[in-house]
C-alpha cells in the first residue's frame, strides 16, 4: 500500500468510478427491460468512450494521476446521470427504494448472486492472473503476459460482439 497521497486519491477516484459504473449498469437494465436495448447499449458505450476521453483530456492538460482519474470520473458521472434520467423517462420506473418489497428482494437474491459471481470470477480471471504474474515475475512480465492474453482473447471479444447484438432477440 502506497503512502503517496496522489496515488491514494487516484485509486479513490477510480473506485468511485466503478461504483458509478454499477449505477450505469442499472440504467442500462431499465432501458433493456423497457424494450430500449439499443439506447442502453449506445448510452453505455458512449459513457465508456466519454470516460476515456476524460482521461485523455487529463493527460493532455498534464494533470497528475489523481487529476487524470478525476477527469474520467467526471465524464462517467455526467454520462451516468444523463443515462439514469433517460432510463426512467416515459416509464413507470423510478429510482429509490420506496416501492421495495422484501419478498421480491428475497426472490432476487439467488439470481443476482449468480450474476455477481460470474462477474467476480471474470475479474479474478483477468486481473488476478496479472497480479500473480506481477508478483512472481515482475512488472515487465505483466506487460508481455497481458499482450499475449489480449491476442488470445480475440475470439472471445468477437463472440461478445455478436452476443451483445442478438441479446434482445
Amino acid at each position: 500500500v502506497t503512502k503517496d497521497p496522489v496515488v491514494q486519491q487516484a485509486v479513490f477516484f477510480l473506485i468511485v468510478g466503478v461504483v458509478v459504473g454499477q449505477v450505469g449498469g442499472l440504467s442500462e437494465s431499465v432501458l433493456r427491460a423497457t424494450h430500449r436495448y439499443h439506447i442502453g447499449t449506445f448510452a453505455g458505450s458512449t459513457i465508456r468512450l466519454g470516460e476515456g476521453i476524460g482521461w485523455i483530456v487529463g493527460v493532455i492538460l498534464q494533470f497528475d494521476y489523481a487529476g487524470v482519474a478525476l477527469c474520467g470520473l467526471m465524464a462517467r458521472s455526467i454520462g451516468t446521470l444523463l443515462s439514469c434520467s433517460l432510463a426512467v423517462r416515459g416509464t413507470p420506473f423510478s429510482w429509490g427504494v420506496v416501492g421495495a418489497n422484501r419478498g421480491e428482494l428475497r426472490a432476487m437474491i439467488g439470481p443476482s448472486s449468480g450474476v455477481v459471481l460470474f462477474n467476480l470470477s471474470s475479474a479474478l480471471s483477468l486481473q488476478g492472473l496479472s497480479l500473480v504474474v506481477a508478483h512472481g515475475l515482475g512488472p515487465a512480465a505483466v506487460a508481455i503476459f497481458n499482450t499475449y492474453r489480449t491476442l488470445a482473447r480475440v475470439a472471445v471479444q468477437a463472440a461478445s460482439i455478436v452476443s451483445h447484438a442478438v441479446w434482445p432477440e
